[in-house]
């Protein structure tokens, strides 16, 4: 049987595995592993400081949701309040405390934050990254073990459920080209395609190889 909680600080290490496969397919390559280049540091771990030290726009630990089956963790999300301060996922301004944690080296967080920016930019807002809706799930995974056994349906009813709760009524969520199996998911759910950006867009302005990705929505109708 599936339940499904909040996340605390107790489920660092589960987040950041989820964060890390929801960022894999369909390449089975994550952004992650290229950001962090040279920096002998897992992406796992990195994820798990970066929430752990609030370093990020994206999510915060108790923003996620996760499903449990016989009290084990399965699945997780998270659903947050997009904000107009950065649109890009890392707060730079908080790399010290994620390096402190890491034990990285002054040269070591340099050269992340460089190569965030190369990838990303230096603009905090942008036009690729502006939320599409007020509020936003993002990270949506389920374990190996648990995939093809309906616990992401069980999963992404359950958020909407909970933002009918909350009077959240305009939901947003992005999916990376070529996942077909999230693009049909999300379909199902209800939400409509809003924009794609193609891999080119990412190659002609970044320089970088990353094959774009999709943003849907949904206008949730209110609880009766």
């Amino acid at each position: 049987m599936l339940s499904i909680r909040q996340a605390t600080a107790a489920d660092v290490s589960f987040l950041a595995h989820i964060v890390y496969e929801a960022s894999l397919p369909p390449e089975n390559h994550s952004f992650w592993d290229d950001l962090l280049q040279g920096s002998s540091t897992e992406a796992e771990d990195f994820i798990a400081a970066m929430l752990t030290t609030r370093a990020t726009y994206w999510s915060q630990i108790e923003d996620f949701m996760v499903v449990e089956r016989e009290r084990q963790p399965v699945a997780a999300a998270s659903i947050y309040a997009a904000t107009e301060e950065d649109y890009r996922p890392v707060c730079l301004d908080q790399m010290n405390q994620v390096a402190q944690v890491l034990g990285w080296s002054r040269q070591t967080k340099t050269e992340f934050c460089d190569r965030y920016l190369q990838f990303l930019g230096e603009d905090p807002k942008p036009l690729f990254f502006k939320p599409q809706a007020p509020w936003i799930i993002e990270y949506v995974a389920v374990i190996a073990e648990a995939r093809g056994q309906g616990v992401g349906k069980f999963l992404l009813q359950s958020l909407l459920n909970q933002a009918r709760q909350k009077d959240q009524h305009h939901i947003g969520i992005m999916v990376i080209n070529g996942n077909d199996r999230a693009y049909k998911a999300y379909q199902s759910a209800g939400f409509k395609p809003y924009e794609t950006l193609y891999a080119d867009y990412f190659t002609n302005n970044f320089g970088i190889e990353f094959p774009g990705f999709t943003k849907f929505g949904q206008i949730l109708s209110p609880v009766a």
